[in-house]
């Protein structure tokens, strides 16, 4: 229990300097070795508390239904409980080994799949491109009073595409302004969107939102004023339900629009970021956003260069093969697939999934062997234990029976607290070690990923083994 409890106060004491450990993984430093540590010493409390729990647990179910059991299980359960103590070794090991396969296995996949959702949110779509428009801006330099006029590309081409489910423009300014009663607001990003091929089009995670993503979409689409506010805005500057707001670009066009809701999250937009000061620290900003619909937006501000997002059936090499065909040149391209491979190829990631992926096969090996070592010198000592058995009329398949009830009320309820134990771990631990892989660039909140696959396979590999030794 005094090893829990310490645990618990060092996952308690992190918990509280999440922002120093964040700062610390910025300046390029490891996370306090200590953190690995706790969870290590948690896994090895609650592996000791169970042994005090497992006995008691089997005590209950032998006096509930002890009338009712079979000779065969009568003797096993007198067996289990009479010899408790001398399986406190056999259940702590398989307890411990099970919950750090467990542990390694949720923590590969939860780094991988948060690292992969990740991505997919940042850029926003399967492929995010935006091709070198036409100006005139060599007569504009000549002559300032002109406007600069874009010639814009033939946007349909690319949902022409075989192999392209849908595509949508997207709009997006990073220098636009709010105009307020107390003053302007700077710096604040605009996106003009189509709702209903945006929809169709963007990568959204479920669960992020209040209400699903198509709601916020179909209140923009019931107005062309519509617009959304990132939280943290309506949050600095008090905007409520049906505030009317006014935004201008950099060329000082404005829009005004009325909220119709309010977003944490939203496909391609970081909420916050992350600048180096000259004294070295990490800053945060906090990052603003309108979202609105792109025709009101080029209804005010004219037709300006747009992001086109597309969505792709299975690969995005159709579109490479379209753009080197038509000879197309971007002033933007970002491939999600291409940059999830990107991700999972950098030394940091693969280096962690080896480490979890050999430490995954040792645990497995040790558990095995230990497994087997404990039963068979186990059983053997027993030989004359079982020939009285025999030589009082007991069969071979009662003896069995007997031997089957001993595995499942000391091997199989082992391993399921060992699995218990493993999952409790990863989810009280996970954020926290987490940090050394996206402290600065996860804009999504982290998930612990169930690895039920891989889980799977040890508890095959370990009923495997529990087969061979009987």
């Amino acid at each position: 229990m005094a090893i829990l409890l310490v645990a618990l106060y060092a996952l308690y004491s992190y918990n509280n300097q999440k922002d120093v450990l964040a700062q610390r993984v910025a300046d390029g430093l490891s996370l306090d070795p200590l953190l690995f540590i706790s969870s290590s010493l948690f896994m090895i409390g609650a592996g000791l508390l169970a042994l005090r729990i497992l006995p008691g647990i089997t005590y209950v179910i032998f006096c509930s239904f002890k009338k009712k059991w079979s000779p065969a299980l009568y003797t096993g359960f007198l067996q289990v409980i009479r010899t408790r103590h001398s399986q406190n070794f056999i259940v702590v090991f398989l307890i411990l080994t099970i919950a750090l396969g467990v542990y390694n296995a949720q923590t590969a996949g939860t780094i991988n799949a948060n690292e992969e959702d990740n991505i997919r949110y940042v850029i926003g779509a399967d492929v995010v491109l935006k091709e070198q428009w036409k100006d005139n801006s060599a007569q504009v330099e000549s002559n300032p009073t002109l406007e600069l006029i874009y010639e814009e590309p033939d946007f349909q081409k690319y949902a022409d595409i075989d192999g392209v489910r849908s595509v949508t423009k997207v709009l997006r300014v990073s220098d636009g302004s709010v105009r307020m009663g107390r003053g302007t607001v700077r710096q604040v990003h605009v996106m003009g969107v189509h709702t209903k091929s945006f929809g169709e089009t963007a990568w959204f995670k479920d669960g992020l939102l209040e209400y699903h993503f198509y709601d916020y979409l179909n209140a923009m689409a019931s107005s062309p004023n519509a617009v959304l506010l990132s939280k943290n805005f309506a949050d600095e500057y008090g905007f409520q339900l049906g505030d009317s707001v006014t935004f201008d670009n950099a060329e000082g066009k404005y829009v005004r629009g009325f909220v119709c809701g309010f977003v944490e999250y939203w496909p391609g937009y970081q909420h916050v970021s992350y600048r180096k000061g000259v004294d070295g620290q990490f800053r945060e900003t906090e990052n603003y956003l309108i979202i609105a619909n792109l025709n009101q937006l080029q209804a005010n501000w004219g037709v300006t260069p747009y992001e086109v997002w597309l969505d792709v059936e299975d690969s995005t090499q159709c579109v490479y093969d379209f753009a080197q065909d038509e000879g197309l040149s971007f002033e933007k391209f970002e491939d999600t697939s291409a940059r999830i491979v990107e991700g999972k190829n950098e030394p940091l990631f693969q280096g962690t999934n080896g480490i979890l992926t050999v430490g995954f096969i040792v645990v497995l090996l040790i558990c095995s062997v230990g497994f087997l070592i404990y039963w068979i010198l186990s059983i053997k000592s027993r030989t004359l234990q079982f020939g009285i058995y025999r030589a009082m009329g007991i069969t071979l398949r009662e003896i069995i029976t007997m031997l089957l009830c001993e595995q499942v009320f000391i091997s199989g309820t082992a391993v399921v607290t060992g699995t218990l134990v493993g999952f409790l771990t990863a989810k009280l631990y996970m954020p926290l070690i987490q940090m050394a892989y996206t402290a600065f660039d996860s804009d999504l909140p982290l998930e612990v990923v169930n690895s039920f696959g891989d889980i799977g396979q040890m508890l095959v590999v370990v009923g495997i083994v529990m087969l061979i030794c009987m």
